[in-house]
């Protein structure tokens, strides 16, 4: 029974570290040249489309439009 516990308080802990990286990840502010959502090009954070920046910021802008 031991190593089960053991197992399972790793799998936690993981779990855990996990939440609380995306949730500081999500807070972040996004960088210099970032804030407009009609232009990346100022963007040197990243050149992937599934930039956790760029989607919050296009979800923020279809918030606003409704």
């Amino acid at each position: 029974m031991g190593p089960v516990l053991i197992a399972i308080g790793i799998l936690a802990g993981l779990m855990a570290l996990f939440i609380i990286t995306y949730s500081l990840n999500a807070k972040t502010p996004p960088p210099e040249g970032c804030q407009n959502p009609e232009d990346y090009s100022g963007c040197e954070s990243c050149s992937d489309y599934s930039c956790l920046v760029k989607v919050r910021m296009e979800t923020k802008e279809q918030h606003d439009r409704q």
